[in-house]
Parts: structure tokens; sequence; C-alpha cells
């Protein structure tokens, strides 16, 4: 019995051996530059339809009620930079997200969609 768990321990140390010689080259590797969203836009007449509309919608709303970007996360129970992505228009909140937000800034989903 002894002889069989030495011989896995043995197998299992050179399986580990393996893939760690191939994990390193990998982890080694510069970073490829990420990906944040994959929302479409679409240009008419200079303004994105999309993120970029929302987002400052979304900021201007949270400054006229007078919320920094932390307080706004904090009270919907999310990041900071999620926040701050959605503002720069990099991502699109959810629909239950835009409607809690909306709710958040006593404004309605129109006031955040509107170009």
């Amino acid at each position: 019995m002894s002889e069989l768990i030495s011989l896995l321990n043995q197998n299992t140390s050179l399986i580990v051996h393996e893939v760690i010689k191939e994990v390193i080259p990998i982890l080694e590797q510069e970073p490829q530059e990420e990906k944040i969203h994959n929302i479409p836009r679409y240009e008419t007449e200079g303004s994105f339809v999309g993120g970029k509309n929302i987002g400052e919608n979304i900021k201007q709303m949270r400054i006229k009620k007078g919320l920094t970007q932390e307080e706004l996360a904090q009270n919907l129970g999310i990041s900071q930079s999620m926040i701050g992505h959605i503002e720069s228009g990099r991502k699109l909140p959810s629909i239950p997200l835009a409607v809690d937000i909306s709710k958040e800034l006593d404004c309605s989903m129109n006031d955040i969609c509107r170009e």
C-alpha cells in the first residue's frame, strides 16, 4: 500500500511539474489589451447612440442631485468603477440597473435614454 501511495505521489508531482511548465510562459506574456465591452455604437449626427448619451445623462442627473459616483454606487450596491464606466460610455447598464439608477436619481427612464 505504501508503495502505491509513493508511486501516486511521484506521478502527481510529475503532472504538477508539467502543468507548471506550461502555465509559466503564459503568465509571463505581456497582458493583452482587454476589451471592456461589446457595445455596438452607431454614429448619428456626431453623437453616439448607445453608452455615451446614456452615460452623460446619468452623470448630469447625478451631479444635479448632488451625489458623487461613490455615493450613487453605494446606494445601488455596485462599484464606483462601474458607475465610471457607465458615465464614460464604456459600458451600458442593464435594464434592471437603469431602472434602479432612475429611481435613485428621481428621474424617468426617458430622461436616462434621451439623446
